[in-house]
């Protein structure tokens, strides 16, 4: 059974600050993911596969979870199950979503973070991270690696905010960060 919590709340930041939820850098990235395995056969089409056709029409929320400098956001589907957040492109089509551990973002908005923010959105969101309802999750390597540089991201913006964090969780993110964008060890 599925216990994870609607999203539909008030928004409780500013939606142009950095997203580093408490649920991401207060835990090891191990803990931060839970149990999960890497392997091709998790790869998802958003785009053309029909299981997904509901999240590129449903109504979204208008106001924005998360804005970037260079006019992406992401916002909330309200009352869609499971939890879903979409990425909308500065032209106002959607670009990427997570929905229910499902996690796509177009191929031509590929390598900008926004799989990363997708991450951090969801977790800030449900307060906990968005694999913590689900017994396990599949993902491909590029999965992994947007969960991991959301952590990663988590773990130094909480720091930059004066955040107190556990040294051996932020020595990690240190350690494994080029700063950010890094393949997950």
């Amino acid at each position: 059974m599925n216990d994870e919590p609607h999203l539909s709340r008030l928004f409780r930041h500013d939606p142009t600050q950095l997203l580093a939820p408490r649920s991401a850098w207060s835990k090891s990235f191990d803990d931060f993911i839970g149990v999960y395995s890497v392997s091709i056969v998790f790869s998802i089409d958003g785009r053309s596969d029909e299981s997904y056709e509901l999240i590129w029409d449903a109504p979204m929320c208008e106001r924005a979870f998360w804005l970037s400098p260079n006019g992406y956001e992401i916002r909330e589907l309200p009352d869609f199950e499971p939890a879903t957040m979409v990425v909308i492109c500065p032209d106002n089509t959607h670009c990427g979503f997570y929905s229910g551990g499902c996690l796509w973002v177009d191929e031509s908005h590929r390598g900008q973070g926004l799989g990363a923010e997708l991450v951090l959105a969801m977790s800030e969101a449900l307060e906990a991270s968005p694999t913590a309802y689900h017994g396990g999750l599949g993902f491909t390597r590029a999965g992994l690696d947007a969960h991991f540089n959301a952590w990663v991201r988590a773990v130094i913006r909480a720091r930059d905010a004066g955040n107190s964090l556990d040294a051996s969780i932020l020595e990690h993110a240190l350690t494994v960060a080029g700063h950010v964008d890094s393949p997950c060890p």
